[in-house]
């Protein structure tokens, strides 16, 4: 999936997502969620594990 497209699907600017990926700036657990939902997959995919703890 192109950016462009990613970023229409999960509501958000190009600019800010090149930040978030850059780390430039911290992504908020919204906007996680938001871009689980635009790429169709499930959170787990994106944040296999936090602090040792396996998201379901």
């Amino acid at each position: 999936m192109k950016q462009e497209d990613l970023c229409g699907k999960a509501n958000l600017d190009r600019s800010y997502l090149s930040k978030i990926e850059s780390g430039s700036y911290k992504i908020t657990l919204a906007k996680v969620y938001a871009l689980a939902a635009a790429l169709e997959c499930p959170l787990s995919e994106i944040l296999p594990e936090v602090n040792g703890v396996k998201i379901k």
